[in-house]
């Protein structure tokens, strides 16, 4: 080979080595994926917030600012530039009560909106039950959110008592943090103004001192221990019912 030729060859090797020395070649560690220009709020110890988090498969790998984490970037890593938007981290939502509920819906009035648009509805409804309920049996429903209603406000035993005096109502707040008692049902319960409050809870009481019949979070235990039970015959039932209907 001429020495022209020669030489030429080898410059072109060496421009062809550098071209591949200045390529990052892909690594099993780097990132997928690199969000940055945020605000990612961490929900760490300190509560720190960053401008970018570094992504391997289902990990965090690494937080800090934008040109650190764009340091950690290979040929394959995915970056998105997120342009001062938030990011927060995903919730999911496990906390459920599905035999509860379904037992709830099967075995309870529907007190929810729109079933109920106020609360003479409910009225309406507790008054269709009595007609039919032996007296001192139980009536019981759920769901209902004052936020709704057209009254824009809590039920309270005044408003139940003249259409149940003999029959004890509960009915549950769409939250299940509290709920409303006639006061047949608050005097199953025992509860007077004399009654203390339980731990965790309230006996939500009027300016007399007299209870209104809404009992929040552990008050409502009162309640919840004379009223009749469900078995497993109940959740069974309601589970299956509740099942075939999502499935359908």
């Amino acid at each position: 080979m001429p020495n022209a030729d020669r030489c030429a060859a080898t410059v072109l090797l060496c421009l062809l080595a550098l071209s591949a020395c200045g390529e990052r070649v892909a690594d099993p560690n780097d990132p997928d994926l690199l969000l940055i220009n945020g605000n990612i709020i961490t929900m760490d110890d300190d509560e720190s917030i960053v401008e970018a988090v570094s992504i391997r498969g289902n990990k965090i790998v690494a937080i800090g600012t934008t040109s650190k984490v764009k340091g950690f970037a290979g040929p394959d890593t995915q970056i998105i530039d997120l342009g001062g938007l938030t990011v927060t981290p995903g919730l999911i939502d496990v906390h459920n009560h599905f035999a509860w509920g379904a037992a709830d819906a099967a075995f309870t009035l529907n007190l929810s909106y729109p079933t109920v648009e106020g609360i003479k509805d409910v009225l309406a409804l507790i008054e269709s039950e009595v007609e039919g309920r032996d007296t001192n049996e139980w009536i019981i429903g759920s769901e209902w959110d004052a936020g709704k209603f057209d009254e824009r406000r809590d039920i309270t035993a005044t408003d139940l008592d003249p259409i149940s005096p003999d029959n004890p109502v509960w009915l549950l707040h769409t939250s299940a943090h509290y709920g409303v008692a006639n006061s047949r049902a608050l005097a199953l319960a025992n509860i007077t103004s004399e009654t203390a409050d339980p731990d965790g809870g309230i006996i939500v009481r009027d300016e007399a001192g007299d209870p209104t019949g809404i009992l929040t979070d552990r008050a409502m235990n009162l309640i919840h221990d004379i009223t009749p039970p469900y078995t497993v015959r109940h959740f069974d039932e309601a589970a299956t019912q509740l099942v075939s209907q999502l499935s359908a």
